[in-house]
């Protein structure tokens, strides 16, 4: 009996141990999907794929060193994403704009990964800045001036001069609003998140590729279990720069 309970239990971590790896997976083919929807403006796949990797990532998952770096960065642009409006949020404890969250994320991302202290200083500007125009867009001037109060305390020209002058004035029109767009905006975050971590197309997508080439020369059709006769190991897939860390954490 007790060697009947000892092979349930070892069966039951090896289903672990797949169900950990196959989530790496699958968290990273739809990360690297999610980036490619965010630069290309595709609203709704980016908008769809968000929401499959928040319910992916409530699951075991097997940790490499990117995977870290990789789900903080989509976190990131997910925030920046909504970060025009003024009435979303990510949390709920909080009544936090999702530029405000975006900034608390910035923060994690400081103390967790190695970032040049630039970078995270004139990234953290621009969104501060951007936090404040979305503001005095939307006519939300109580907010703005919370805002200019809080993240620039103690600048007293330049653009907070500005910033603070419309607000008080109640007042949206000035040329400093239109210098940067929003979409503009969204692709400088994106090229910071890219910077975090070395792009390469994921395990799936490459083994994928694999199979639909071999289809094509061998004139098949899709056929239910069907996998290429010699795939190339997940290790042979992966960027050089990319290695194991322990395995099996769950996020």
């Amino acid at each position: 009996m007790w060697r009947q309970h000892d092979n349930m239990e070892s069966s039951a971590v090896r289903g672990l141990d797949v169900e950990c790896v196959v989530n790496r997976w699958i968290v990273d083919y739809y990360i690297s999907v999610a980036f490619e929807a965010f630069r290309n403006e595709q609203d709704s796949d980016f908008c769809e794929i968000r929401d499959i990797l928040q319910c992916h990532l409530v699951r075991p998952l097997e940790a490499y060193d990117a995977t870290p770096k990789k789900i903080r960065a989509i976190q990131f642009l997910t925030r920046i994403y909504d970060g025009d409006k003024l009435d979303f949020s990510f949390d709920s404890q909080e009544d936090l704009t999702p530029l405000e969250s975006a900034l608390s994320v910035l923060d994690s991302i400081r103390d967790e990964l190695p970032v040049p202290q630039k970078d995270l200083e004139r990234v953290q500007k621009s969104v501060r800045e951007m936090l404040v125009i979305v503001c005095i867009k939307n006519q939300a001037f109580d907010k703005a001036k919370e805002v200019l109060m809080k993240y620039f305390p103690k600048s007293k020209v330049g653009k907070k001069a500005i910033f603070l002058g419309l607000v008080n004035k109640r007042s949206s029109d000035h040329s400093v609003l239109q210098q940067v767009s929003y979409q503009q905006f969204k692709q400088e975050m994106l090229q910071f998140c890219q910077s975090l971590f070395p792009f390469a197309h994921p395990f799936l997508s490459r083994a994928a590729r694999q199979l639909v080439v071999k289809r094509r020369e061998a004139g098949q059709d899709a056929e239910e279990g069907d996998c290429p006769s010699a795939p190339q190991p997940e290790d042979q897939l992966l960027p050089a720069t990319e290695e194991k860390t322990s395995r099996h954490k769950p996020r």
